[in-house]
């Protein structure tokens, strides 16, 4: 999805434009390079607020919502040992309704990273319906926001 704050605009267009398409479940994970709330976030400079709500509107429009997870909170750090280390929560997985109540059993593992600034994500179908997922606050879209 995006790598740099200019091109993060571009990138929520093109994640509504695909939520045009007439997908009937619909499942995403990525380094969306953007934290939902500042909660998402550990050190370093602090996110602007309208860069949080561009991308919680666009998820809002596409009825997109976390899947949850389970393993650490964090998935991407910027490695420094100094004041400016730095832990975002930039990996995900999302998906709509249909896609939710059609594989609840599904759940988005966190890994170590060993060699990457990002950890890696692991998705699990589990056979018998039993998750590990530890639900995150639940994004809602706020009409208000519009």
């Amino acid at each position: 999805m995006a790598t740099r704050r200019w091109g993060r605009k571009e990138s929520w267009a093109l994640l509504k434009q695909l939520a045009t398409f007439s997908l009937d479940a619909c499942f995403c994970t990525s380094d969306f390079n953007e934290v939902v709330e500042a909660s998402k976030k550990k050190g370093g400079v602090r996110r602007p607020r309208f860069q949080m709500l561009d991308f919680q509107k666009a998820l809002g429009h596409c009825h997109l919502s976390n899947m949850g997870f389970c393993g650490p909170q964090f998935t991407w750090s910027n490695r420094r040992g100094d004041y400016m280390f730095t832990k975002e929560r930039l990996d995900r997985g999302v998906a709509n309704n249909s896609f939710a109540s059609r594989f609840p059993q599904l759940s988005v593992e966190i890994l170590l990273a060993r060699s990457s600034d990002h950890a890696p994500l692991w998705v699990i179908m589990h056979p018998n319906g039993a998750s590990k997922r530890r639900r995150e606050n639940v994004f809602q879209f706020e009409a208000w926001w519009m």
